[in-house]
């Protein structure tokens, strides 16, 4: 899995509402699991909600959640991997 100046989110990676990502994703960078579209943000502002923007198609149509992705209360999602 390449993402060529892209950064994907990664379980535990946060939002701009202070918010903690549920990564269900198979793959694994620096053995964290790839965020997914429609996965859970644990959000101290709104409470349970999801990840709405996904990019780069994987096997069985799973889209990855980049840095920058929104979630469904509008917070921002922040990679931690380095730009």
């Amino acid at each position: 899995m390449s993402f060529p100046h892209k950064r994907p989110a990664l379980h535990g990676d946060t939002t701009t509402h202070g918010g903690s990502i549920e990564a269900t994703g198979r793959f694994k960078i620096n053995g964290r699991r790839v965020a997914l579209i429609n996965d859970i943000v644990h959000c101290p502002r709104c409470g349970a909600t999801t990840i709405n923007q996904g990019d780069e198609g994987l096997r069985g149509g799973a889209k990855v959640a980049l840095h920058g992705a929104t979630t469904s209360c509008g917070a921002t999602v922040i990679s931690s991997l380095s730009p």
